[in-house]
């Protein structure tokens, strides 16, 4: 299957790359063979930009938490982007309100890191 007909159908890279890894399952693991990858070229995956909410989404957002804690918590979130396990791991001792500093300890791939709110 030529390129352009991948184009002419309307594939997404997604899909193309889901069909290339299962012809490298079959030629490597069932049917014992070398896959040269070189010869099929993966395609490019676009990124998608994340949706922006209106101030107006953000004020009601903030206003649907149900208590105290969790209004904090999605403020928390909102403010210095960090990912909800890094929230629900962080001690008192982590915020450091003078410099307006939370460190985060431990977060994806395991290294520290140092958010500015």
């Amino acid at each position: 299957m030529s390129s352009s007909s991948l184009r002419d159908r309307k594939f997404l890279a997604g899909t193309i790359t889901s069909y290339l890894a299962a012809l490298r399952f079959l030629y490597v693991k069932t049917r014992r063979r070398p896959y040269l990858p070189e010869h099929i070229p993966f395609p490019k995956i676009p990124r998608q930009l994340p949706a922006v909410l209106s101030p107006e989404e953000v004020e009601r957002l903030i206003d649907s938490a149900e208590n105290l804690m969790r209004r904090t918590m999605v403020m928390t979130l909102y403010a210095t982007g960090i990912r909800c396990s890094e929230l629900c791991h962080l001690k008192v001792s982590d915020i450091d309100s003078q410099r307006m500093v939370i460190h985060v300890h431990k977060g994806n791939g395991g290294g520290d890191r140092t958010m500015f709110y």
